[in-house]
């Protein structure tokens, strides 16, 4: 990691400013994850007390990592298991990059975009998972969308996908092994009374939004 504050914070500002394309798998800087990574991972496991069990079950050479999603946009989940994969050397991430499928929303956002795609988000569709695995990539999905993140309390200790089931197609088709990622805990830091999905539909918003 660079030991001077005025460099990290360059790379941080360059991942952020210059252009990226999510429809490219070589956008990962690995600068990147040597100036954030630690820092990501140390405040991870101190404040929000994150741990992670299971390492050694991640496969070498492609796979389908399949995780659960919560506390809203937050994804503080994630962000503290790409870390600590990083800083501590598992998933053999040190072969080949990692990539996240992220939505449309979030990979074209002025400097957030930019950034993720540097730390090895690719717009989620199948043609990129495909070219993915093909070069020899672990992905990882968060199938329930927003419709996980935002599910009530009372639904804390429930996966809930929905209706997604693209992410078994695309396993199959490449038979490549799905790895679990269960996460618990998030929804401590978010209390969702209901998802109001009624509210929405009858309101417009859903159409509109």
């Amino acid at each position: 990691m660079p030991s001077d504050l005025a460099t990290v914070l360059s790379i941080v500002r360059d991942a952020a400013q210059r252009p990226a394309d999510p429809g490219r798998l070589d956008q990962v800087d690995p600068r990147l994850f040597e100036a954030v990574a630690p820092v990501v991972d140390r405040w991870c496991r101190t404040w929000f007390d994150l741990t992670i069990d299971g390492t050694d079950h991640v496969p070498r050479g492609p796979a389908l990592i399949v995780g659960n999603h919560n506390s809203g946009i937050s994804f503080v989940e994630a962000l503290g298991m790409g870390a600590n994969a990083w800083v501590e050397g598992w998933g053999h991430m040190d072969e080949a990059p990692w990539h996240a499928l992220a939505h449309d929303a979030i990979v074209d956002m002025p400097a957030l975009g930019p950034f993720l795609i540097r730390a090895g988000a690719i717009r989620a569709s199948h043609a990129m998972a495909d070219a993915a695995f093909e070069a020899g990539r672990k992905i990882l999905v968060f199938p329930g969308g927003n419709l996980e993140a935002f599910r009530s309390y009372t639904d804390r200790h429930r996966v809930t996908f929905g209706p997604h089931r693209g992410y078994a197609r695309l396993a199959l088709r490449h038979q490549v092994p799905i790895v679990p990622q269960v996460n618990h805990g998030g929804h401590r830091g978010l209390l969702v009374l209901r998802d109001n999905q009624d509210l929405a539909r009858w309101s417009g918003a859903k159409r509109l939004l």
